[in-house]
């Protein structure tokens, strides 16, 4: 879940390969209002998606673990209604990344990305 700084509503980012998971939030009980679906083409093995403004333009990106090209990608936010063409960057061969993390782990008041392999 992130919040866009302009406006108060809240997002949340939603990664399945179920068709229809509005009707499983639904059996779930919550209530939240439908917007229309923003589909992320990601054509390889996403395992895990974390949230950041990692451009500083106050607009959420996100970054996308892929285990099976060895490499995690960053698609940066646009006005809040759609994202970029991914930017790809390899963790190595063999790595298999599996999960991604963001925060300042560092104490630099940089955000840091951070990728568990499996």
């Amino acid at each position: 879940m992130s919040k866009s700084s302009n406006d108060s509503a809240s997002q949340i980012l939603s990664y399945t390969t179920v068709e229809d998971p509005t009707s499983m939030i639904q059996k779930c009980g919550l209530k939240l209002k439908e917007t229309p679906r923003k589909p992320i083409d990601y054509k390889y093995g996403p395992r895990s998606v974390a949230v950041g403004d990692f451009n500083n333009d106050s607009w959420p990106d996100m970054v996308v673990a892929d285990h099976f090209v060895n490499d995690i990608a960053i698609y940066f936010g646009q006005n809040g209604t759609s994202f970029s063409t991914p930017i790809q960057y390899p963790t190595g061969n063999g790595s298999t990344p599996y999960i991604v993390a963001v925060g300042d782990f560092t104490n630099d008041s940089i955000l840091d990305i951070a990728v568990a392999n499996f």
